[in-house]
């Protein structure tokens, strides 16, 4: 792994990322709230906080604090859904 630190453009683009990765977990588990109870949406959202967390790894940050992105659940809850 490089140990060159991210130019201000390239972290800016990887907190986005981690945000939409941290965006879908919370997806995930709207669905599982939801009543999804298949094991597939536990994985689901397991995969994407894994890869948030490797990402701030390699960025430097945190995937605990609000990311650019994140907001995306609160978009995605309150619009609303077809019946």
């Amino acid at each position: 792994m490089s140990t060159t630190p991210l130019s201000d453009a390239d972290r800016s683009l990887a907190e986005f990322a981690i945000g939409a990765e941290l965006a879908a977990r919370d997806l995930y588990q709207a669905v599982i709230d939801a009543g999804g109870d298949s094991t597939a949406w536990a994985l689901l959202r397991n995969h994407h906080a894994a890869y948030a967390e490797n990402m701030a790894g390699i960025a430097g940050t945190s995937a605990n604090e609000s990311m650019p992105g994140s907001n995306l659940v609160s978009a995605v809850t309150t619009a609303s859904v077809p019946s």
